[in-house]
């Protein structure tokens, strides 16, 4: 790098902000880049402040004619900025008695408006990058990693320094950073590193300690600056020993899982209780505590065919069958035998009889009709097999699909369907009608969903639309002494109306809004009216918001129905628009809106 480009001065602009539509300067001030300073400009957070300039943008935003204008009026070197912004002031304000700056210029401040990740840095690999962005692309690291050592947060990345161009490099020797500390055994350390390294304790866990911020010791250990008192620390009963029945005592799981060549996972999950077999043939406890039993996965496995074997592997591969078969039997999640003729158990004297799948048997319907197997009964019946399946293994009373009953082939007719869960049994009402079944009184009559079903099995307590039903024609509930379940709406426009559904209906209104207010999940009026049930006094609410129904953009001028036309007109949040119409927020793309 030559020496007249190394010291060349860096140049800045004076600028003035100009009318979008007459181009008359109204502002002056000074940048290096005019795009991100006009940026700056139009920040909300930034318009927030009322001054002149500030309340300028804000009307001819109002208006509609858009963020104002950007224009060099001077180009010069840093260090006279402030001298050439004075100057022009002075001079446009004689031109224009309206110019909106609120000082004579010069007191700007820093005048960097480039983003921090633009700065020039400078490496010690003798090298200069045009921004912190290139410097990371360079070496394959973080923006954020190179910012925190320019900002001198971190003293190196990737063993370089970096500094922001213009500044003096900070060369510091690693020993040197922090302060020296002293510890319990007798040592002195020149820093937080060194300690660390020398007692294999975290870095973070020292510091907290010589912080003060921790109070449960580590290894023993505790850790101070020097001339410092060493602070007293509680024992950490988190960190127990561990006993292993090789007759060894480790201090840390750590060392337990390197001793014999093993992860700590399986081993904490020994001492949690939630493993139950062995780790590499061995078992866990904390000192001062009892051994837990453990069954070796290995185990034999015991057939009904008289075999031993040693493993689920070998039983599968001796018998031709999957290994997960015999894992579910012995694990309880199968009970019939597998291929109908093997049984297994890890106990010889508790090998479970034989019992035959369903699947593949002859069975009997309750229907009279004799099927080869519960396939061919599914099919025909157009029902789950597997529901026929466990129907006749656990020996299950109720009906497979409500309305029929199976039984295998010699053991017997299958038992009579029960007479509650029949769905073609003919329903009784107490208006006289006898419907075929519970479809079609549910279908005729409009009732809701699951309600007659609910009230013939005894777990509706109230009558259906003022009408009670059952399966017995001698036993019909009389009406008149059930509840009806159905309370009237009363409105505070006067009006008592039978349903949620008839209030609804009537003033165009959702029920869930309705029914939070009866519930008292609502404190606020809907639509201006407040809502209870009959006999019960209206609740105090308050006065919610008007929904605003029509609003006008007045850039262009169009009229929409809602807030959400508006919002996918435009494709922007419906929110932001909300709070320009409600507080007056000005938007990031220049849009006002207004209530038709």
């Amino acid at each position: 790098m030559s020496q007249t480009t190394k010291n060349k001065p860096r140049m800045g602009h004076i600028y003035g902000l100009t009318h979008p539509k007459t181009g008359r300067v109204y502002y002056i001030g000074k940048a290096f880049d005019l795009k991100i300073r006009l940026a700056g400009h139009m920040k909300p957070s930034e318009l927030k402040n009322a001054t002149l300039k500030n309340n300028w943008i804000k009307s001819l935003l109002r208006k509609g004619y858009g963020k104002p204008g950007i224009k060099s009026l001077l180009t010069c070197p840093e260090d006279k900025l402030n001298y050439h912004e004075k100057r022009l002031i002075k001079i446009y304000r004689k031109k224009n008695s309206n110019l909106k700056n609120g000082t004579d210029g010069g007191d700007g401040g820093k005048t960097t408006e480039l983003p921090s990740n633009c700065v020039a840095v400078c490496c010690s690999n003798g090298r200069e990058y045009p921004s912190i962005h290139a410097a990371a692309r360079h070496f394959k690291v973080t923006q954020g990693a190179i910012s925190n050592c320019v900002n001198r947060k971190t003293l190196s990345c990737k063993g370089l320094r970096f500094w922001k161009k213009g500044t003096k490099p900070v060369f510091r020797d690693k020993k040197t950073i922090g302060k020296p500390i002293h510890c319990n055994n007798g040592r002195t350390y020149v820093n937080i590193r060194a300690a660390s390294k020398d007692t294999k304790v975290i870095e973070q866990i020292i510091s907290d300690i010589v912080n003060r911020k921790r109070t449960l010791g580590i290894k023993g250990l505790s850790f101070a600056y020097i001339g410092d008192p060493l602070p007293k620390l509680t024992e950490n009963n988190h960190i127990r020993k561990i006993k292993c029945t090789n007759g060894q005592i480790y201090d840390t799981i750590k060392d337990c899982a390197k001793d014999i060549g093993g992860s700590a996972g399986p081993i904490i999950e020994i001492l949690k209780g939630r493993r139950y077999f062995p780790y590499h043939g061995l078992n866990f406890a904390y000192v001062n505590a009892k051994f837990k039993t453990l069954t070796p996965r290995k185990s034999p496995i015991y057939c009904n065919n008289g075999q031993v074997y040693e493993t689920i592997r070998d039983a599968a591969i001796d018998l031709n069958v999957s290994e997960s078969s015999i894992s579910n039997f012995l694990s309880g999640k199968q009970k019939s035998a597998i291929l109908d003729k093997f049984t297994f158990s890890h106990d010889p004297n508790k090998l479970p009889p034989i019992t035959v799948c369903s699947r593949g048997t002859p069975i009997i319907c309750s229907n009279g009709i004799e099927y080869s197997s519960a396939v061919a009964a599914a099919k025909d019946l157009k029902i789950s097999s597997s529901a026929i399946c466990r129907y006749l293994e656990n020996n299950k009373s109720t009906p497979v699909a409500r309305k029929h009953t199976f039984s295998r082939t010699g053991d017997g007719p299958p038992p009579p369907v029960d007479f509650q869960y029949s769905q073609s049994k003919p329903v009784y009402c107490s208006n006289g009608i006898v419907y075929k079944s519970i479809g079609e009184a549910n279908r005729k009559l409009d009732l809701p969903v699951g309600a007659l079903n609910r009230f013939l099995h005894g777990k509706r307590k109230y009558s259906i639309n003022g009408l009670t039903f059952s399966l017995d024609q001698n036993h019909i509930p009389d009406p008149n002494t059930m509840k009806t379940g159905i309370r009237k709406i009363a409105c505070s426009n006067g009006i008592i109306y039978e349903t949620i559904s008839d209030c609804c209906r009537e003033l165009g209104l959702q029920p869930n809004e309705i029914l939070a207010i009866i519930t008292g999940k609502k404190n606020t009026l809907y639509n201006g009216l407040n809502f209870t049930t009959e006999g019960t006094p209206f609740r105090t609410l308050k006065q919610g918001k008007p929904p605003i129904q029509k609003i006008r953009c007045k850039n262009d001028g169009k009229l929409f129905d809602s807030i959400i036309e508006a919002a996918k007109f435009y494709k922007i949040n419906r929110q932001t628009i909300a709070r320009n119409i409600n507080h007056g927020k000005i938007l990031a793309c220049g849009l006002i809106f207004k209530k038709a």
